[in-house]
């Protein structure tokens, strides 16, 4: 028998597949990775998306769709959509922040334990 990731020569039990851990690790890190390249590659975007849509809430600027797409934002990709009281369309969400175009054509931007807050009625988010 011999060893599954590095081909050497097992000694021991006879259903031994590999010849120590840090072999072991080694085979099983480089099959997941295969499997789960996608997978992270949409949550790079997220993380990114989230990012973006963090820093505008803190800073309290309402940025367009252009400024959001120049700083790497992808509207393609989005955790969850939710009907949002006092909002015609769905809202989408990127974990736990959620956005919409207004009819200014800037992106209102809010957390999502927050609705109720002052600071994210959806009622007045076509005032500045």
């Amino acid at each position: 028998m011999h060893c599954q990731n590095c081909n050497k020569t097992l000694k021991g039990r006879t259903d031994k597949r590999f010849c120590d851990g840090h072999c072991r690790s080694t085979y099983h890190n480089a099959r997941y990775a295969r499997s789960d390249r996608h997978r992270n590659h949409i949550n790079r975007i997220l993380n990114r998306n989230r990012k973006i849509l963090s820093a505008y809430y803190y800073s309290g600027i309402q940025p367009t769709e252009a400024l959001l797409q120049g700083e790497g934002f992808s509207f393609k990709y989005f955790t969850h959509l939710e009907n949002v009281e006092h909002c015609q369309d769905l809202v989408r969400f990127c974990y736990d922040f959620g956005y919409f175009q207004t009819e200014m054509l800037t992106v209102k931007i809010f957390k999502y334990g927050l609705l109720n807050n002052p600071q994210n009625r959806l009622t007045n988010h076509f005032v500045n």
